[in-house]
This record gives structure tokens, sequence and C-alpha cells, in this order.
């Protein structure tokens, strides 16, 4: 369980290291007021980068449980963890809904 939290620790500090560099690749790769061939260097260094920095790789995953079925994204806690707290009520503010 601990190797699945310091892959996605990996991919999200690779994601931020290269994320500024994607952005200015997308962006000249899209910008028509450049030249043809500059645009398609941008292009191939766009596609040899690694895929493990991509944002798609990130997952959200629960911060007590390391789950990452269910997130409740506004908590980053799955709901299991989240009903465990809400019914302690160490969660201020926030009730478990009832019919």
């Amino acid at each position: 369980m601990k190797s699945l939290y310091f892959k996605d620790n990996k991919h999200r500090y690779l994601t931020f290291k290269y994320h500024n560099f994607r952005f200015i690749l997308k962006n000249i790769v899209t910008n028509k007021n450049f030249k043809v061939t500059f645009r398609l260097n941008a292009m191939l260094k766009l596609i040899n980068l690694s895929s493990v920095g991509a944002s798609t790789k990130c997952l959200n995953r629960c911060i007590f449980t390391n789950r990452k079925k269910g997130i409740n994204k506004s908590f980053k806690l799955s709901r299991l963890a989240l009903l465990k707290i809400v019914r302690s009520s160490s969660l201020y503010g926030v009730k478990k809904f009832v019919w």
C-alpha cells in the first residue's frame, strides 16, 4: 500500500516539474503565427516527453486510507473514512443525511 502512495507522489512531483514546459510546448504547437518547422519541432519534443509526467497519471487518493475509489473531492477523503469521521462528529458543520 505504501508503494502505491509513493508512486502517486512521484507522479505528482513529475507533473509539477514538467507542467510549465508542457504548457509552453502545447501553446507553440497550436499557435499559427510560428513557422511550420518551429511548430513541428515543438510537437516532436512534446511527443518524446515521457508520459510519467502527464497529469492524467495522478490519482485522487484518500489521505487516511489511501483508497482511490469513492473519493469526496472537497475533503479528499474516501466515502468510508468520511462517514466514520462524520459519525464521530469530528467534522464540524457536516451531518449524516437521513431520509
